[in-house]
């Protein structure tokens, strides 16, 4: 694999061995260390246009804002700066940021 590969999420497969060169103090990897690929996701930014009233699909999981892979959501209200409103299915409401839509693939 070469430099420019490595770089590339999609280039990896589950199951693969990987050897750290270099460690990482922040990531508590020691230089010279295996690790196994678990999962690989990527992700490809598209832009669409969206009305309120639509219904959405999150197809990624977002921790930080306790939405599972699969939740949907109905457009309330699209800010001047194309933040949204939106409700969830259980009734949570959630103000998303323009930057922070992004589709699986």
């Amino acid at each position: 694999m070469t430099g420019v590969d490595r770089t590339w999420a999609a280039r990896y497969n589950a199951g693969e061995v990987l050897q750290y060169t270099t460690g990482s103090k922040a990531e508590g990897i020691e230089r010279g260390s295996f690790a196994t690929v678990r999962s690989v996701d990527v992700y490809r930014e598209e832009e669409r246009d969206l009305a309120v009233g639509e219904r959405i699909q999150f197809t990624a999981p977002d921790r930080e804002n306790r939405i599972r892979s699969g939740d949907f959501a109905t457009v309330e209200r699209i800010g001047y700066d194309n933040a949204l409103s939106v409700r969830f299915d259980n009734g949570n409401k959630q103000q998303r940021r323009r930057d922070c839509h992004r589709e699986n693939s």
